[in-house]
């Protein structure tokens, strides 16, 4: 499982593939805080292989959204997608976006209008073999207002985001070997790009004091040593 959040019945959600090499489809339980099992849910089918992402969160309807992209077996693209669940793990409904053959998404915050916002990556050019950042806005129901790449050299993701209390979007990452941090308006716009001397920027948070603390790997192999830092804003 590569998911957990908090129901808002007080039960938990966990997520995660479905551990069957025939079908790699999604797979959900609901369970109680002692983990007895309540329901389970397999959403997928056997023309398309299943990723979870580490982002299951709750939304303001009282329902809750997962973050992931798939793979299709026919064609070899893969799609980003969300999918959004009621409290009782039944769907309401899936979106997949496909801005390039190539598309994934790794992590998605909740907006102030009550959209979202998803990060990740995409393929430069159809026939590139390089990935660009990439941030998709969405209303609350998936639907997509806006997108975005942004393009530093060699491949390059997205792998958390966070809304600042002004408004703003804070990106961390990769593009190329090193880590990224990036800040940007609420339209996507690009406020300012900082490349960092580290391996990975797996997480980033904003601080009651508008500093940022990160979370990732430094070293020559991603995972060799523990990052924790904390930057000004």
């Amino acid at each position: 499982m590569t998911a957990l959040c908090k129901s808002w019945d007080g039960n938990y959600f966990l997520a995660g593939q479905y551990p069957d090499s025939a079908r790699r489809a999604l797979l959900f339980f609901k369970i109680k805080e002692n983990g007895d099992s309540l329901k389970t849910t397999v959403i997928g089918d056997y023309k398309h292989v299943y990723y979870t992402t580490n982002t299951l969160i709750r939304t303001p309807d009282g329902n809750h959204l997962l973050t992931g992209h798939f793979e299709n077996l026919d064609t070899g693209n893969t799609n980003a997608l969300l999918v959004q669940l009621t409290n009782n793990l039944d769907t309401l409904w899936t979106r997949k976006y496909d801005a390039s053959p190539f598309d994934r998404f790794w992590s998605t915050a909740l907006s102030d209008d009550s959209g979202y916002l998803s990060v990740g990556e995409v393929l430069r050019t159809s026939s590139s073999n390089f990935s660009s950042i990439f941030i998709l806005k969405t209303d609350k129901n998936g639907k997509e207002l806006w997108r975005k790449k942004y393009d530093y050299g060699s491949t390059s993701s997205a792998l958390s985001l966070t809304i600042t209390k002004n408004g703003n979007i804070l990106l961390s990452g990769f593009t190329g070997p090193n880590s990224f941090l990036m800040k940007l308006n609420n339209l996507g716009n690009k406020i300012w790009f900082k490349p960092c001397p580290y391996k990975g920027a797996f997480n980033i948070h904003e601080l009651p004091n508008s500093n940022l603390y990160i979370t990732g790997n430094y070293g020559v192999d991603l995972g060799e040593n523990a990052l924790v830092g904390v930057l000004d804003s």
